[in-house]
Formats: C-alpha cells, sequence, structure tokens
C-alpha cells in the first residue's frame, strides 16, 4: 500500500476512534522508503494520537521523540501539531503548566498557518488543561473559540468532544438543562462521523447529568450504554471510569 493510501486509512481509523488500527497502519507508512521530514512528522504525530487514544503515554512518548527545534523550517501548521501533542503530554503527566506553555506556542503557530483545524484543537486542549487547574472562566472561553474554529473546519469529532467538554462544565456551574442540550448536541455529531468511543463517553457524561436531575431510570440506562460503547470501541480508563459511574447510579 503507497503513503497517501496508509494514511488516509489511517486518518479515517482515528477519526472513528479506532487507535490500534490506526497505531498499525502509520508504523508500516513509517517503514516506507524514502520519507522527506516533513512526512516523518506528520506520521509520527497521528501514530502519537493513535496511542493516546488507547491510552498509551509510554508509546505516545516515543512516537514524538523530542519537541521540535525552534529554528527548524517546518510548516507552522505541522509546528503546531507537534507543540500541541507534546502540551497534551505534559498534561497527562501531570504537569499543566508546562502543558500551558506548550500549548500556548501550539495555538500561535496555528494562528500563523491560517489553519482552523489546527487553532480549534489547541483552543480545546487548553479548555481541558484549564479545567483542571479550576478555572472556569477561561474554560468557557477556550470552548467558544474551539468550537467556532472546528466548525469552520468541518471536524466533527472534535467538535463533538468541545461539546462535550461545554456540557460538563455546564453541569459543574448547575446549569443542568444547558448541559444536557450540549451533550446531546456532541451525539449528534459523534454519530455522524461513526465515533463510537466518543459516543460512549458522552452518554457517561449524560448519565451524570441525569443523575444531578435526580432522573434516576434514565441515568441507569444511559450508564449502561455507557458501559456497552466503552467495551466495544473505547479506552480501559473509559471503560473503568463508565463502571464507576454505573455503580455510583446503582
Amino acid at each position: 500500500m503507497a503513503l497517501p493510501e496508509l494514511f488516509s486509512k489511517a486518518t479515517e481509523a482515528l477519526q472513528h476512534g479506532h487507535g490500534a488500527e490506526a497505531a498499525a497502519l502509520l508504523l508500516r507508512a513509517l517503514k516506507q522508503p524514502g520519507l522527506s521530514r516533513d512526512e516523518t512528522l506528520q506520521i509520527r504525530g497521528a501514530l502519537a494520537d493513535a496511542w493516546f487514544q488507547q491510552d498509551d503515554i509510554r508509546q505516545a512518548t516515543d512516537a514524538l521523540g523530542e519537541p521540535p527545534d525552534e529554528r527548524e523550517r517546518v510548516h507552522p501548521a505541522r509546528l503546531s501539531e507537534l507543540w500541541r501533542l507534546h502540551g497534551k503530554l505534559a498534561i497527562a503527566k501531570g504537569e499543566p503548566s508546562r502543558g500551558i506553555a506548550l500549548l500556548a506556542r501550539a495555538l500561535k503557530q496555528a494562528e500563523r498557518a491560517h489553519d482552523s483545524r489546527a487553532i480549534g484543537l489547541a483552543h480545546y486542549e487548553l479548555g481541558l488543561c484549564y479545567r483542571l487547574v479550576g478555572d472556569t472562566a477561561i474554560v468557557r472561553e477556550h470552548i467558544a473559540q474551539a468550537a467556532s474554529a472546528l466548525h469552520a473546519a468541518g471536524d466533527s469529532r472534535n467538535l463533538a468532544l468541545v461539546h462535550s467538554l461545554s456540557g460538563v462544565t455546564l453541569a459543574q456551574e448547575g446549569r443542568l438543562d444547558e448541559a444536557m442540550a450540549a451533550l446531546r448536541q456532541a451525539e449528534r455529531l459523534a454519530m455522524m462521523v461513526r465515533a463510537g468511543d466518543v459516543v460512549a463517553t458522552v452518554s457517561g457524561n449524560q448519565a451524570n447529568v441525569a443523575m444531578m436531575q435526580h432522573r434516576h431510570e434514565q441515568a441507569l440506562l444511559l450508564a449502561e450504554r455507557s458501559v456497552e460503547l466503552q467495551e466495544e470501541s473505547g479506552t480501559p480508563h473509559g471503560l473503568g471510569i463508565a463502571l464507576a459511574s454505573l455503580g455510583q447510579i446503582s
């Protein structure tokens, strides 16, 4: 299989949340002879994403390698992707302040490249990061910017994740009806692109909001659905969270 076909199939697998399938295709792509520096960086970035989808931080770290050199002549969109992934890695390793610094670099390069998808993804990761730090006002700001940019880029999978984050944030503020509306929107978008792993996460979030609304029967059904979907296409981490929610609601 030629490189463009391998990469295209891997991208499609990532879209549906099939990280293991994407990783296998990308490892084959890396072995192709005569890869340019940019092609290698592109494949490594996608490979890191594939490992992130499987909650495998060690393999994601190996795939990414060292952060990019500031002096290296790489397209700003590619630089943005690399900085974003290094920022995501820092957050996964429990270093939110370093993550924020790296994601700020990612955002700057994305804006230089005028790349809506890259801008949206950088804002989304920043929103996740500030949620860990506990600053809701900044989270809302990044969610709004991410939604606008990803909508412009037509990236339904990541837009669904943004609406899901928005739903969780609204629920924490006690705005439960708005939270459920955001989560329904997230579910619609994830279903459109058959991203089963995202639907699984969204169902779990819907179950928690239904619980907060004292709609216990609905919460139980949603939690059971989340567990089923996580078993089909989620990660061990996602399944653990879904089972914990189901136990709590039961």
